[in-house]
């Protein structure tokens, strides 16, 4: 099974034999070498075969390198990509479009395993956050209000609020109202991006845009969303990890 699909796009073509060769010691990978002779339609060839990982010099005749890569990102924004080239002077730009790594040639055999192991690393775990994402859209959260059972999906909830003997679920479209306690809503989501960030709120940390300090609590916001909601001081921290998981391998 085909877990990385790797492209490598290099005009010298002992170079090329080098990575390629290279690549043979990890398994379950699909390698496409673009070279001289197919170089002019580079951002065609990277729509068609829809890579992982591009390995690519950063100048190539007539084309720059780092440019086709941020074209191609607009259409695959997490497209990686590992630079190996004899130039030293676009490091800044590299690691402006995200890229694994940046190695000088001549190419080093532990240092492009270094950064093939990055690479795998990211590949699955996006590939996991998209598994998450898709099984995620098939999930609703069922709620009872009176006579009357909605089902709201996972991916529209912001948070849920808590007041007096009713419970309120923020969505991006409008609020539902249930009298079901706090503590049964929590245990119907189980799903690991939601937090019971305070007493009174339920948050689905992926939504949140802005947490900011506010006497004893946090308050958060949402993208377009007037409403808001509060962390607990013991919970914040909670809160901040989950977000800085998704944040680092973005």
């Amino acid at each position: 099974m085909v877990e990385m699909k790797v492209l490598v796009v290099d005009e010298n073509e002992n170079d090329v034999k080098t990575i390629v060769e290279y690549l043979k010691f990890f398994t379950n990978i699909e390698i496409t070498v673009i070279c001289k002779k197919n170089i002019e339609d580079l951002v065609g060839q990277i729509i068609l075969k829809k890579p992982d990982l591009i390995i690519s010099e950063t100048l190539l005749s007539n084309k720059d390198g780092m440019d086709v890569i941020k074209e191609c990102l607009l259409f695959y924004p997490k497209l990686k990509c590992i630079f190996i080239t004899k130039y030293n002077e676009f490091a800044l730009r590299a690691f402006q479009l995200q890229a694994i790594d940046y190695i000088i040639k001549p190419l080093e055999r532990n240092r492009f395993y270094q950064a093939m192991e990055k690479a795998r690393k990211r590949i699955m775990y996006d590939n996991k956050e998209i598994k998450i994402e898709i099984e995620e859209k098939d999930k609703s959260l069922q709620l009872k209000y009176q006579n009357i059972i909605f089902y709201i999906p996972y991916s529209d909830i912001l948070f849920i609020e808590k007041k007096g003997k009713k419970c309120y679920v923020h969505t991006t479209n409008k609020i539902y109202e249930t009298n079901e306690n706090i503590s049964d809503i929590v245990k119907k989501l189980e799903n690991n991006v939601f937090i019971q960030g305070h007493r009174s709120y339920v948050i689905n940390t992926k939504k949140i845009t802005h947490i900011k300090p506010h006497g004893e609590t946090f308050i958060v916001q949402f993208q377009d969303y007037e409403f808001k909601a509060n962390i607990s001081k013991l919970k914040i921290n909670e809160v901040k990890a989950k977000i800085s998981s998704y944040l680092f391998y973005s």
